[in-house]
């Protein structure tokens, strides 16, 4: 369905991983109306950042000075550890790569191209910051200890061949470092390097890329052709619990296994360019597209999840996100998919994330849905992972943040201990559990914790093939035309990883194009929704969230507008939480029916920056409406499994720091945001002249106060009434 432009307002129904060097790389759709008419510091921690998070943050720039990839190696080089160093007071420079001039403009980025080509004189623009220049060789041990240095001494890294330049610049020669080594660095300053972040670069045609954001956070960068050899060995040994490499290194079994023993893990990043500048230029994060069709159950069918593959990839992400055949395939709006995406761009580049968010579609035909790559925050092995439940709650935040619930994971053997870790957080629903050496070696399993499901999959498909459960697309649809259809035994669901690498979009949606009428395709979301309730026998509901009322005054008096939320799990800070309101002096009320899971004792949870009430069949668990806190509020009730009760909960917010955040617990769940699906809208007609919205004309919508006439898109935006 097209983008509504405008809209008159009338009274009628309107109707085997691979690194690339080159890189490949919930909005609902649009409603159907029914109207009615009725009578910073220097890396500093601020609210850009996660609680515990590794990544730092300097400032926002206004203006970047854009160069181009014409300069020569040397020169990219050099420039690396020139953008990593100024970066830690303000990003100042961008190369000119994979598009991200064209995303940051978005955000009001102003880019400025008088260095386009000139490196000596943009070395000689910033000379004044750098203490001075490292001399190093080309392509050599000794690059990666210029690039371990440059942090710590703040200088330029200079290959022999452009040290003219740095002489011409008017910089001092800080130390020479040719035919120096790893070791060497180690020896001499490994006290001064990071604990928390370290690169694993080769300095072969990778040398010109992720050496600023090494720089920028004093990382040692090294490379050993062994994973477990003497240099790599120090490399780790040196690092805190929960150190994340960057870079990648020379065997990905034996890398990914060494650093989990030691409780690190991975971004493989080693071609990867401009972290050092994406990562200060914060943005309000978007929330994932809605499903336009209902979830629903429908019997004698075999239920099927397809999951692209490799998303922990952090420079196949920072390049892909225009790519036709995978991330911007046209054809995603015909099928149902679910991508994994490391969660961690959220603050390693948080404007590429919602690049992301937003080429994912949602459409009567199918629904594309994010989900978090293995294994979390970053790739690792959890059974090997000491310190796996430290990872897990800062997991469990990242994925809050990038507004995901399902986690893949990636393991060299299944291990319990994974399950509860990551089910027991609040914000991870499921896990989607591979093993390395074959994504389908657990063979369809699924355990479960509480009522939280760790899937395995069923078949990889793989357009080479390799393993015994690896399918061509030409072979899986005939495996899953004859596989179980009775939606109440595991032997009926089918999680099936997709390898990026040897099958794309099209690739899949060849496959679902031969599959029989009982075979049916779900995204990752509606596949663990069916499992809980056909498996578990939980009643889980169709609910799309709640009526919520804005107002634009603290006590519920001057009406502002109002929607259809899916949750009450919100975090404003400072800002007005929709346009047209005040981001300060307001209030809301949330109001429809919520329906429990279990037969047993709740706590319901609101955390609140301002006043909260709670009422439960008009019974209040809670009223602090009168006052500002910033706390916790709970309050108990027994309930009966699947019965709906009538919901309303209020906020008021004066001053301060305005979020708010429903939850619940009970002894056969964990704590967590009360889920859409359990939260049904309260329709109450508005009073006097008014327009009803309902959704696809099922009579499930809200009410708001809207004069006859015409409007645009932007203005049925401000009062509320959203192109979703």
């Amino acid at each position: 369905m097209k983008r509504i432009k405008s809209i008159r307002i009338i009274g009628s129904c309107l109707k085997n991983r691979m690194m690339l060097p080159i890189y490949k790389m919930r909005n609902r759709q649009l409603f159907v109306l029914i109207l009615i008419f009725q009578a910073g510091s220097i890396f500093a921690q601020n609210n850009n950042r996660i609680d515990g998070s590794l990544y730092p943050f300097s400032s926002k720039p206004d203006t970047l000075y854009l160069t181009s990839e014409n300069m020569t190696e040397s020169e990219r080089f050099a420039l690396q550890t020139m953008m990593g160093n100024l970066a830690k007071t303000k990003p100042v420079i961008l190369r000119n790569m994979f598009g991200h001039k064209e995303i940051l403009e978005q955000y009001g980025i102003v880019f400025n191209k008088t260095y386009y080509t000139d490196f000596a004189g943009l070395l000689q623009k910033f000379k004044g910051r750098f203490n001075g220049y490292i001399l190093c060789d080309a392509k050599q041990k000794s690059s990666n200890v210029a690039v371990s240095l440059a942090g710590i001494l703040n200088a330029v890294a200079i290959p022999a061949d452009i040290q003219s330049k740095a002489i011409a610049a008017g910089l001092v020669m800080l130390i020479d470092v040719r035919g120096k080594d790893e070791n060497w660095a180690l020896a001499n300053y490994g006290d001064q390097f990071s604990k928390k972040i370290a690169t694993y670069q080769a300095y072969d045609n990778r040398w010109t890329f992720i050496a600023d954001y090494s720089v920028y956070n004093n990382a040692f960068q090294f490379w050993d052709e062994n994973a477990a050899g003497s240099l790599a060995e120090k490399a780790y040994n040196r690092m805190e619990n929960g150190a994340t490499f960057f870079g990648w290194g020379p065997d990905e079994f034996r890398t990914i296994e060494q650093l989990s023993k030691q409780s690190h893990m991975m971004h493989p990043s080693d071609f990867a360019p401009n972290l050092t500048t994406l990562t200060n230029i914060p943005c309000e994060i978007a929330k994932q597209k809605e499903a336009v069709q209902p979830f629903e159950v429908v019997p004698n069918t075999h239920t099927v999840c397809f999951v692209i593959s490799d998303g922990d990839n952090v420079q196949w992400l920072l390049g892909a996100h225009n790519d036709p055949t995978s991330w911007k395939n046209p054809n995603q709006r015909l099928l149902n998919l679910g991508w994994t995406i490391s969660p961690s761009l959220v603050e390693l580049a948080p404007t590429i994330y919602n690049k992301y968010v937003n080429n994912m579609q949602s459409t009567a035909q199918g629904r594309n849905l994010l989900i978090a790559g293995p294994s979390g925050r970053g790739y690792f092995f959890p059974g090997h992972y000491a310190d796996l439940a430290a990872e897990a709650n800062l997991t469990n935040q990242f994925m809050k943040k990038a507004d995901l619930g399902i986690v893949n994971v990636i393991d060299e053997f299944y291990s319990p201990k994974v399950l509860e870790s990551y089910l027991s957080q609040r914000n991870i629903d499921a896990i989607f559990y591979y093993l390395h050496s074959n994504y389908s070696g657990l063979k369809a399993q699924i355990n479960w914790f509480k009522d939280k499901p760790s899937i395995g999959g069923r078949y990889t498909l793989h357009g080479i093939g390799g393993n015994p459960l690896d399918r061509r697309p030409s072979e899986l649809a005939a495996e899953l035309n004859k596989a179980s259809t009775d939606i109440y035994s595991e032997d009926a669901y089918s999680l099936i990883p997709v390898h990026i690498w040897t099958v794309n979009v099209d690739g899949v949606l060849g496959v679902i194009k031969d599959l029989g009428p009982n075979v049916r395709v779900v995204d990752p979301e509606e596949f663990v929704w069916l499992m809980r309730k056909n498996l578990k026998g939980l009643p889980m509901g169709n609910g799309i969230g709640l009526k919520a009322e804005y107002f634009s005054d603290t006590n519920f008096e001057t009406p502002g507008f109002t929607q259809t939320d899916s949750e009450i799990n919100f975090n404003w800070n400072d800002k007005s939480p929709l346009n047209g309101l005040n981001n300060q002096g307001f209030s809301v009320r949330w109001s429809g029916e919520i329906q429990p899971l279990y037969s047993e004792e709740y706590t319901f949870f609101i955390n609140v920056g301002g006043g909260a009430k709670l009422s439960l069949n008009n019974l209040d668990l809670f009223n602090t409406l009168s006052e500002t806190p910033q706390t916790a509020l709970n309050g108990k009730m027994v309930l009966e499994a699947g019965k709906k009760y009538s919901i309303e909960v209020e906020y008021s917010q004066k001053t301060g720091s305005a979020f708010c955040e429903l939850e619940w617990e009970s002894n056969s769940h964990v704590r967590q945001t009360v889920p859409k699906t359990q939260l049904y809208s309260d329709i109450k007609p508005s009073k006097g002249i008014s327009v009803t919205a309902y959704s696809e004309c099922g009579y499930k919508g809200f009410s708001g106060a809207l004069k006859i006439g015409n409007y645009t898109l932007a203005q049925l935006n401000a009062l509320g009434i959203k192109d979703n």
